[in-house]
């Protein structure tokens, strides 16, 4: 895996127009943070939102309105939407907001999946819940899932039992997460004809990088060439002031 910038795996980030979903487990909304400050310093109107739940931030960035999220974009940040709910959470937000947002935004990050903080995820029948103007999706899965047992790094865990055809007590490897990551039952679920990337988040020393290029590798016989390893170290105790690093598998294709 080589070093990269993160424009040139993610060609998106100096573009407008699109509407990209997170799924998966292991590090979606530090991702999810992280890109959306990259482009809002770029000057891009930036929206972030939920088809399920996040935690609503307390840095400002919320918004409410149209005009909350418009002064927010005139100071070059970006927006989160969403509506309230009683445990401190956004939800998604009224379709007339999100619809106006979109139309609005240069570009729209949306977490579209939830993974209670565990770092591998595979779907119930129901998730995830992608919109139909996602036109990039973005798989994350968390490489400390690797070497421990299934049911203590697996959300949903009868699901990932059945599509692994394993144990609960099964240790995860490297060719589980391929497994999970290429399947239509996984986290390729209800992708249809949108650009797929793969990030294999917390490839936090060298011996997860060397299992990041094992995956990659792998991924690459089955058609999944944009895959990309990163790690994230808080700033200041901030994750949203985290400082990313990515690297790459170089392709022999």
């Amino acid at each position: 895996m080589n070093e990269k910038d993160f424009f040139q795996f993610f060609p998106f980030l100096l573009e407008c127009g699109h509407r990209i979903s997170l799924v998966g487990a292991g590090g979606k909304t530090t991702l999810m943070y992280y890109l959306a400050g990259v482009t809002a310093r770029q000057g891009k109107k930036t929206i972030v939102t939920t088809t399920t739940h996040i935690l609503q931030p307390v840095d400002g960035s919320y918004a409410k309105t149209e005009t909350e999220y418009q002064s927010l974009w005139e100071e070059h940040r970006y927006a989160v939407i969403g509506k309230c709910t009683s445990e401190g959470k956004l939800k998604s937000p009224d379709d007339g907001l999100l619809n106006l947002a979109c139309a609005q935004a240069d570009i729209v990050f949306i977490e579209a999946d939830g993974a209670k903080h565990f770092p591998l995820k595979v779907p119930k029948e129901t998730e995830p819940v992608i919109i139909p103007q996602s036109d990039i999706v973005i798989g994350v899965v968390g490489l400390d899932s690797i070497g421990n047992t299934l049911e203590t790094v697996c959300f949903r865990k009868d699901q990932a039992v059945s599509l692994l055809q394993t144990k609960e007590k099964h240790i995860i490897t490297e060719e589980d997460i391929v497994k999970i990551l290429s399947s239509e039952k996984g986290t390729k679920k209800y992708i249809t004809k949108q650009e797929y990337y793969v990030v294999l988040n917390k490839c936090d020393d060298d011996e997860r990088l060397e299992s990041a290029g094992k995956i990659a590798k792998l991924l690459e016989r089955q058609g999944i060439l944009k895959v990309a390893a990163t790690r994230f170290e808080k700033q200041n105790g901030q994750e949203r002031n985290s400082y990313g690093r990515i690297y790459t598998y170089k392709s022999k294709r």
